[in-house]
């Protein structure tokens, strides 16, 4: 059985977030600050193991000197990159179906953590350094 590659858009936004959150010199403790919860809470969400409310969005997106839509637009143009560059579907599963056992029992490999992070990553790079030559412009 081959598997399909496969993230959460919650695990692409917590990606997009680490990004954001590291091009703005912040660490998670800062951000759990922010919104009042722990860093283990925090790194959750980061991780896409939490979901985060409309309001945690935006509180984030305030600390880091964006907008909650940007966030969205950023988190929305990975998934669509990740879809068409590097063939992992991203999904809107509950959190029950998104267990790694279930997962490949449905011919899905997971992908999160370091490894989504680090495609997330590479994908994010080519859209802010496409922002500063429009900057430079």
């Amino acid at each position: 059985m081959s598997l399909q590659n496969v993230t959460t858009h919650q695990a692409v936004l917590g990606a997009v977030i680490a990004r954001l959150r590291g091009e703005s010199g912040l660490k998670q403790t800062d951000l759990a600050e922010a919104l009042g919860i722990t860093p283990s809470a925090y790194s959750r969400m980061e991780k896409g193991e939490s979901a985060m409310s409309t309001e945690q969005l935006r509180l984030l997106a305030e600390r880091l000197k964006v907008t909650a839509s940007h966030i969205l637009e950023l988190t929305d143009e990975a998934s669509a990159a990740l879809s068409e560059n590097s063939g992992v579907s991203v999904k809107s599963l509950s959190r029950e179906a998104w267990g790694a056992g279930a997962m490949v029992a449905a011919g899905f490999m997971p992908i999160a953590g370091a490894a989504l992070g680090a495609l997330v990553g590479n994908l994010l790079q080519k859209h802010f350094a496409k922002g500063k030559k429009n900057d430079e412009q």
